[in-house]
């Protein structure tokens, strides 16, 4: 699950764009608009947040990357001049929503003694302390190379957190509807049809989950999630690659928690309107 777009508070500019096409679009969370490169063999897009930012994913949705057989670089910046590569080219192979997860990478310095010498511990192997993630950074850059004009309509920088146990079996990973009106002759014989578009839904159980995880990653998101704000959900991105969805709750979605055990959460229901 991927939520709270921080790529709303961001400038996001682009080194080429078609007319009616600008990167500022990629901010909108629509599938409708879209930034499009003027450019057949690629380009760039540079976002800047007016702080050092966490991201601990990022996403891509509304694309035409592989109908353009795209490589993508994604890449950060301390101050938007030199920049460092967070995940090397990858290859697109289909219009699906993209999802690349960023590995939390902890830096590690030496703890020192009072005389500037490393604290050494049992075998003479220094102490460490955490000093911070390399996934945090205000300039950041998505580089493009294509055989032909790149396109894309949601940016989605955000949080990333996971579900402790896989959805409940069977899973229906998308359902879709046909929303249309028909008349219909008395013999039963189609007159006519004013097709409308299609629905698609999806509905999600997971079961026996953790009270620790409960109260510390899913109230989170579902505290945002609530205010019928879309974020990205894929249910298994080594088996199901195709299955991500940007999505938000139904707007009558019944938000509940079951309980038997308050150690526990018996059940919860992702009651989704898939958007892309």
């Amino acid at each position: 699950m991927i939520y709270r777009n921080k790529i709303k508070d961001a400038e996001v500019t682009s080194t080429s764009f078609v007319d009616g096409c600008e990167a500022f679009y990629l901010k909108d969370e629509r599938t409708f608009s879209k930034w499009k490169s003027k450019s057949e063999t690629g380009g760039e897009l540079k976002i800047k947040f007016s702080v050092p930012t966490y991201i601990s994913a990022i996403s891509l949705i509304g694309h035409n990357l592989g109908s353009v057989k795209a490589s993508v670089t994604i890449e950060k910046s301390s101050d938007g001049m030199s920049y460092d590569t967070v995940l090397d080219a990858f290859k697109v192979k289909s219009n699906t929503a993209i999802v690349k997860i960023l590995e939390k990478s902890e830096l590690k310095t030496a703890l020192l003694s009072e005389d500037g010498t490393p604290l050494l511990g049992e075998g003479g192997s220094p102490f460490y302390s955490e000093t911070g993630s390399d996934i945090t950074s205000q300039y950041w850059r998505i580089k493009i190379i294509s055989t032909g004009a790149p396109e894309i309509s949601v940016l989605y920088f955000g949080e990333y957190f996971h579900f402790e146990y896989p959805p409940e079996i069977p899973t229906v990973p998308i359902s879709e509807s046909i929303v249309s009106e028909s008349a219909v002759s008395e013999g039963g014989h189609l007159l006519g049809t004013d097709f409308r578009y299609v629905k698609k839904t999806a509905n999600y159980r997971f079961a026996d989950l953790s009270r620790e995880w409960y109260d510390n990653e899913y109230l989170k998101f579902l505290n945002y999630a609530k205010k019928l704000n879309p974020f990205v959900f894929a249910w298994d991105l080594e088996n199901r690659k195709n299955d991500v969805l940007y999505s938000r709750f139904s707007a009558n979605a019944s938000i509940q928690e079951n309980l038997t055990m308050l150690k526990f959460s018996d059940e919860i229901n992702l009651d989704l309107e898939v958007l892309a």
